[in-house]
């Protein structure tokens, strides 16, 4: 391209960079179709101009130039290409599209490229889009030219962790600490990967970093989530629940988080979704959301290991934990109550216009999401296992009244002290406060009970205490009822190299079935008579 060419792209890519900046995309929309007008080739010009259409006329309209480019300019550079690619899987995923975003990546083509950022940007993005093992390919195929990258290290290790691959993640995970002491998620995920053992574990390691003042209320966080989990491996479960509390409250002290409002919401539902609004549900014969199978309840409650048993049948695959039923719904809901920013106080209104939604456009839009992933991985039935999906049971059965539901049930009290144990990455606040999860849990059986007044047979409930006691017998009425042929094995899942899971779990299910975690809670009887307290106030034991 000659050089006085090139100078006037370069000046037009600035200025609709401003004017993107400035709030005024109709201008950068300009300055961005006069930059390819000169040289359609550069990557950098397509993305402004998507990221200016989708700002003006919705994200829709951003992808649809993505993909324009990508099918009419055959003659774009691999390297500009693959850019293209990887922000066109960035927009779908802003839309909750991830299947359409994980079949927006050639690997090949990213792995090809001597571009280890390039390469770890699409693994990042393939992780969101629970493609696990294309982003493993793609981290590795980074870190083979950037072996010293703390962030490479630790996503190879998340990789190789949702694989199975535990050995591999502990020793990413241990250059991770070596490069960066301060990368304190992997002193916590490095902890959960096995059971800790006299001769092996790193409770010094951590009580040393514990005790440096310069240790962030980040990293005093993740410190104590895994500093409890090794001592509670050791057995040391005084000393182990002492530091599962302080984690929990440095965890609620960087939170506004008031639980209050999550029960308002749980209330509204309750009350918006009547008898008389879902004994207007379609009936069986009704398949809008045939061959899919939603997993749902509280965490921590045994979501993964059905998840793992389903998909050990080669026609079922698992969309992991996406809320892109809650977006959709919200969408929708926040469209009926003439809504554009979803807040504590406009929840509420969004869930009481939600009844008027047109629940079968919902369930169509869901559906095609759900299903391309499906199709991508040429599987007939998908598993969304997002555990509170609970919130929206009436929602669905309304938009996809043939889709499968199974509610897991668990002990309360194990219920509640696995998630008080669990540093999650970012869902579910109420969990670091033994109050706010015990008013929590209270919120969410209310509803369950209301779910099963009005919706009946409409789902199934399993009791986690069953499948791990009885794992044969729960087995074969899951997967009778998923409508899934039986085999043996379905209960060899651990031994599936094949389908990652990146869940709290992801360890776990590593081992065959085993019930080492029921009645786990009386263990902290004395630590946790508050939460029980409440628990047996309400009725709930």
């Amino acid at each position: 391209m000659p050089k006085s060419s090139q100078n006037q792209t370069d000046q037009l890519f600035i200025e609709a960079r401003q004017a993107i900046s400035q709030g005024r995309p109709r201008a950068a929309i300009e300055y961005a179709q006069k930059a390819i007008s000169i040289d359609h080739r550069q990557s950098r010009l397509w993305h402004l101009l998507a990221d200016a259409i989708s700002i003006s006329k919705g994200p829709a309209a951003g992808i649809t130039i993505l993909e324009s480019a990508l099918q009419d300019h055959q003659d774009i550079p691999n390297a500009d290409r693959a850019s293209l690619q990887i922000h066109l899987a960035s927009s779908y995923l802003k839309t909750s599209d991830l299947g359409s975003a994980a079949t927006s990546i050639d690997l090949d083509l990213v792995t090809a490229l001597d571009d280890p950022k390039l390469a770890a940007r699409a693994g990042y993005l393939l992780a969101l889009c629970e493609e696990h093992s294309g982003a493993l390919r793609a981290f590795e195929c980074a870190l083979a030219k950037d072996k010293e990258n703390p962030e490479l290290l630790f996503n190879a290790a998340a990789a190789h962790r949702s694989m199975g691959n535990l050995k591999a993640a502990e020793k990413l995970y241990d250059q991770v600490i070596k490069r960066a002491p301060d990368s304190y998620p992997a002193y916590w995920l490095r902890s959960s990967l096995r059971k800790q053992t006299p001769g092996n574990n790193h409770i010094a390691a951590l009580q040393r970093e514990l005790a440096k003042d310069s240790t962030s209320v980040e990293g005093r966080t993740h410190l104590n989530f895994a500093l409890a989990k090794e001592q509670e491996d050791l057995g040391n479960y005084n000393e182990s629940f002492a530091a599962l509390s302080s984690g929990a409250r440095l965890r609620k002290s960087e939170s506004q988080y008031n639980v209050e409002g999550d029960i308002q919401a749980i209330d509204t539902i309750r009350r918006s979704y009547s008898a008389e609004l879902l004994s207007q549900a379609p009936g069986e014969e009704n398949r809008a959301g045939e061959g899919i199978i939603f997993i749902l309840g509280m965490p921590r409650t045994g979501s993964t290991l059905v998840d793992r048993i389903l998909s050990s049948d080669g026609a079922v695959d698992s969309a992991g934990e996406p809320d892109t039923f809650a977006q959709l719904f919200y969408r929708d809901a926040m469209q009926a109550a003439g809504i554009r920013i979803l807040n504590a106080e406009t929840q509420l209104k969004a869930i009481e216009k939600s009844t008027e939604i047109d629940f079968a456009k919902l369930g169509i839009n869901y559906q095609e999401m759900l299903s391309r992933r499906a199709k991508h991985k040429k599987s007939q039935y998908i598993i969304d296992k997002n555990p509170s999906n609970f919130l929206y049971l009436g929602a669905i059965k309304l938009a996809l009244p043939g889709a499968k539901i199974i509610h897991i049930q668990r002990n309360p009290m194990d219920t509640c002290y696995a998630i008080f144990k669990t540093l999650f990455k970012s869902a579910h606040p109420y969990s670091y406060d033994l109050a706010d999860l015990a008013e929590y849990y209270s919120a969410y059986d209310s509803l369950m009970k209301h779910w099963r007044s009005t919706i009946g047979n409409g789902f199934l409930e399993v009791r986690y205490e069953d499948l791990v006691q009885a794992p044969e017998a729960t087995s074969r009425v899951l997967m009778e009822y998923c409508g899934l042929e039986w085999r043996e094995s379905c209960l060899q899942f651990h031994s599936n190299k094949e389908k990652g899971t990146a869940t709290a779990s992801a360890a776990q299910v590593r081992r065959p079935i085993y019930a080492d975690s029921v009645q786990l809670w009386e263990r902290y009887a004395s630590q946790l008579e508050p939460l029980k307290v409440i628990l047996e106030r309400k009725g709930l034991l």
